[in-house]
């Protein structure tokens, strides 16, 4: 019987300021559909896109994968000595 690879099933994001103008959201979408995640509203684009990389996170742990490090950075190892 063959084994079958994990892969990481692709998800969308958008960033859209609030309608009234007081922030923006993050939406998260699969396949044309809104999948009902909506980040926090935050003040920066910047927040928005830290808090998708953290959902990102969270979706690889829970597919079984590791999370994906920004700069080759993992916290778990240890480096010199």
């Amino acid at each position: 019987m063959a084994r079958t690879k994990k892969t990481f099933i692709e998800y969308q994001y958008q960033i859209t300021a609030h309608e009234k103008g007081l922030g923006f959201y993050a939406y998260e979408h699969h396949r044309g559909r809104t999948t009902g995640w909506r980040s926090n509203n935050h003040c920066a684009e910047e927040l928005c896109e830290t808090e998708i990389k953290r959902r990102q996170d969270q979706r690889r742990a829970q597919q079984g994968l590791p999370p994906v490090y920004e700069f080759g950075f993992n916290p778990h190892r240890t480096y010199g000595a």
